[in-house]
């Protein structure tokens, strides 16, 4: 799909955003205009009935009313549609700003807590909204105490209460802020060294504390705090990547405005345009004392990633001049970058390091041009690159970029020592 469209617009065929109103299930040709709507049906992870319900729903007023038509149980359009909608450009023709619409979407569909409970406390010391320390204090202590890996046993005379001991964070606390309230061999006890609290007794001493907590997360003013921290971190969390070039390409494989490498300064990263290397590959004469030989002259290109094949052990990409490059590489060196790296997080498996060969991820990859449109991957010991593939973890809005050489697990000794 890319290449044609990066193909139809080098003869001035311009292929735009999918249309809410216009667009329908496959690409739609405009002829007085020479180009070509996409169509919804081709935006990544919208299928052929998704789209009848859209089409059927209209005709669109606003983002607001496509939003009213198609919320309702049993939609097909749900949340994971509705973001790829947006990132595709489906509502350019109400709002262009597609982060516009974006919040307004978050603020549609995020309801508005009107009572928050102990329950939510968690969540709310996650996104940061400041509490008073002395109302606060006693909720994280019991919290930290009463955690799995401090139990120490059941209390030997009730069958309720728990006994939990203390590290040196939790017993500095306890010294200064619950002893002298509490009752030795009661509240708590001495065990080898160790202070033992009982659970029961944090729940008594601050009780009060506990109550006033409550109403406090629960004054209008807290609330209106929590609403707006929890539409921030809500919209953070549907799309971690703010760039709206970037969220066209994931959605469509196109960009429908710029190549989110638009604002990278490409020299200053030592990255060649594919188009701008020799087509046939230049030889550069190397020696070392009576012995010389030739190897190819490397080069770096950068793009984002189109396709894999896994037998051929290739990787399409389209890179910063919207060429269509198939990039060759041994197979080992793609098993290891294809792979994706996790490790044992206490009973669960944690991924550290996705693969870097997802659609859509931005990499700069190292060897030289040998055809119109294939680039083999490599590297030399004594090349000044020295990396054959880097993962591009973030475009800043001031076009630099933030680089990941090295696998999770894989960097130097003097890199993991900080």
């Amino acid at each position: 799909m890319a290449k044609a469209i990066y193909k139809m617009r080098k003869s001035d065929i311009r292929v735009s955003a999918p249309s809410i109103n216009n667009s329908e299930m496959e690409f739609t040709p405009i002829e007085e205009t020479s180009s070509i709507l996409f169509g919804i049906a081709g935006i990544a992870g919208i299928n052929a009935q998704i789209t009848e319900q859209i089409i059927n729903n209209r005709p669109y007023s606003s983002f607001k009313n496509f939003y009213e038509k198609n919320s309702f149980e049993g939609t097909l359009v749900t949340k994971s549609k509705m973001i790829q909608l947006i990132k595709a450009g489906c509502f350019d023709e109400f709002e262009p700003d597609r982060i516009k619409v974006m919040k307004q979407y978050v603020v549609l569909s995020t309801p508005k807590k009107e009572k928050v409970t102990t329950a939510n406390l968690p969540e709310i010391l996650r996104m940061k909204i400041q509490i008073p320390s002395t109302l606060i204090s006693p909720y994280k202590f019991k919290k930290y105490v009463c955690q799995k890996k401090f139990f120490y046993g059941n209390h030997p005379n009730f069958k309720s209460k728990k006994l939990y001991w203390l590290d040196a964070k939790a017993e500095k606390y306890f010294r200064t802020k619950m002893q002298s309230s509490l009752e030795e061999n009661k509240d708590y006890f001495f065990e080898e060294d160790m202070i033992v609290l009982v659970d029961k007794s944090i729940d008594s001493l601050f009780k009060e504390a506990f109550n006033n907590l409550k109403e406090y997360i629960n004054t209008p003013e807290f609330l209106k705090r929590y609403n707006n921290a929890l539409l921030k971190d809500t919209y953070n969390t549907l799309v971690p990547n703010k760039n709206v070039n970037h969220w066209s390409f994931e959605a469509c494989s196109f960009y429908s405005h710029d190549n989110e490498f638009v604002d990278v300064d490409c020299y200053a990263y030592s990255i060649t345009p594919f188009d701008e290397i020799p087509e046939e590959p230049v030889f550069i004469e190397k020696s070392r004392g009576n012995r010389t030989w030739r190897q190819y002259e490397l080069y770096r290109i950068a793009g984002v990633v189109l396709d894999k094949n896994d037998n051929r052990h290739t990787l399409t990409i389209l890179d910063v001049n919207d060429n269509v490059v198939n990039c060759k590489m041994n197979g080992e060196f793609y098993a290891f970058y294809r792979q994706q790296i996790s490790i044992e997080d206490g009973d669960k498996t944690r991924v550290v390091d996705p693969s870097w060969f997802k659609r859509g991820q931005a990499l700069i990859i190292t060897g030289y041009r040998n055809s119109e449109s294939d680039f083999r991957v490599k590297t030399y010991k004594n090349s000044i690159y020295q990396h054959q593939v880097q993962k591009i973890t973030n475009i800043t809005e001031n076009g630099e970029l933030e680089i990941q050489s090295y696998r999770y697990g894989y960097e130097p000794e003097d890199e993991q020592n900080g």
